[in-house]
């Protein structure tokens, strides 16, 4: 019979995964909601207030509707480019150290 106590854990091993899911869970949200918060802003700018998505940009024959339809595209991409660049800076580190800590435990 195997024993359903989960295998055990170096001292700190458990803060730094709750530091790392944390930390992942953290990014992920934000930059989630970056971009779906930009298209559900817009999404509800066209439907309950067409009138000013409508307003032509001044010196062009182009409408506020076309220009923030357009901006979806950056927005995403920097909303990806910030995911990347975060969880390099955050993400990554604590992982290395879980890795590390793990091999060193492993090791005999």
């Amino acid at each position: 019979l195997r024993s359903s106590s989960p295998p055990e854990e170096p001292p700190g091993a458990g803060d730094e995964l709750r530091r790392l899911r944390g930390a992942y869970r953290w990014l992920r949200r934000s930059m989630t909601l970056t971009a779906l918060g930009y298209y559900v802003a817009f999404l509800c700018l066209a439907a309950f207030a067409p009138g000013v998505l409508e307003a032509r940009i001044v010196g062009t024959s182009f409408n506020l509707g076309i220009v923030l339809g357009l901006l979806q595209i950056p927005v995403t991409l920097l909303a990806i480019v910030g995911y990347e660049h975060l969880a390099r800076a955050t993400v990554d580190p604590i992982a290395r150290r879980v890795r590390v800590a793990d091999a060193e435990r492993r090791a005999p």
